[in-house]
């Protein structure tokens, strides 16, 4: 099947692997606590705070191990359409309604009001 990396075949590195757990664990963990403010400033509860990171990090980490299992050389004939995307991406932080102001800065895009991401990442 050409959709599966040559490296697809092989085990991963158990040191490897072990230390993207650790860190991300270490990451959950500091970003759950860090949520703390947030819980006493604005009443949400500490469940959901965990819980959405617990999810977030579970469809990440979901999505690290499909991409890994990738032949990222199908990738090739896609990549300019992949930098026009991103391009495009970035600079609809710019325009009203669609950009989210945060501390000064247009960083943000609003996904139907419901939600928010950040294209540079």
């Amino acid at each position: 099947m050409r959709f599966l990396s040559p490296a697809a075949k092989h085990p991963a590195d158990p040191w490897l692997l072990w230390i993207i757990i650790g860190i991300t664990a270490l990451g959950f963990i500091i970003f759950t606590s860090a949520s703390v403010g947030l819980i006493a400033r604005e009443g949400a509860k500490f469940g959901d705070v965990a819980l959405t990171r617990l999810f977030a990090t579970v469809l990440g980490g979901a999505l690290a191990v499909g991409v890994s299992l990738m032949d990222y050389r199908l990738l090739r004939k896609y990549a300019l359409a992949i930098l026009l995307v991103s391009i495009g991406l970035t600079s609809l932080v710019f325009i009203p309604g669609i950009g989210i102001e945060h501390g000064g800065a247009n960083r943000w895009i609003s996904v139907f009001g419901i939600t928010s991401f950040q294209p540079a990442e």
